[in-house]
């Protein structure tokens, strides 16, 4: 996605849990002509998030912000599945909120700015061997539908 959007003239912050994969979709973006700053964060650590994305946004007036970030995870013998379910839910929904909520209330202030949540139709479905990406992931909707109209004084 970070490559259908990078160009000259376009600033882009890409932020990752894998640094190697990260830093390559980072300078593929670069070598686009893109202005690519790359972070390697949690995305359910909610303190790092909202710094992160304040400071970008201190520094260049967020006008898309993209949570994108998600796992699948199935039990294994060395996973359980609390462990299973509290990763999954850490990441699947509260990472996506500490992705969007910091950008909202500002480009709310502005009345001006995007926020795309991404989500899969698998999404919407149980699937086989990964249970708990779907029921991760409903409140997402629910989370979009909520924001819609919200920066722009709707």
């Amino acid at each position: 996605m970070a490559l259908h959007y990078a160009a000259k003239g376009v600033f882009l912050a890409l932020s990752g849990r894998n640094a190697e994969r990260l830093h390559s979709v980072a300078e593929a973006c670069r070598s686009q002509g893109a202005e690519v700053e790359e972070q390697v964060i949690n995305v359910a650590n909610e303190a790092a998030m909202m710094q992160w994305v304040q400071d970008l946004d201190d520094r260049k007036a967020l006008d898309l912000v993209i949570a994108n970030a998600g796992v699948g995870l199935s039990t294994s013998k060395e996973r359980s599945l609390h462990e299973t379910t509290k990763q999954t839910f850490d990441v699947n929904v509260t990472g996506v909120f500490n992705t969007i909520h910091p950008a909202l209330e500002r480009m709310k202030e502005r009345k001006q700015g995007q926020i795309a949540i991404m989500l899969l139709s698998p999404d919407f479905a149980a699937c086989r061997g990964l249970p708990l990406i779907p029921p991760a992931r409903w409140p997402l909707k629910a989370m979009a539908m909520l924001c819609a109209g919200h920066i722009g004084g709707g």
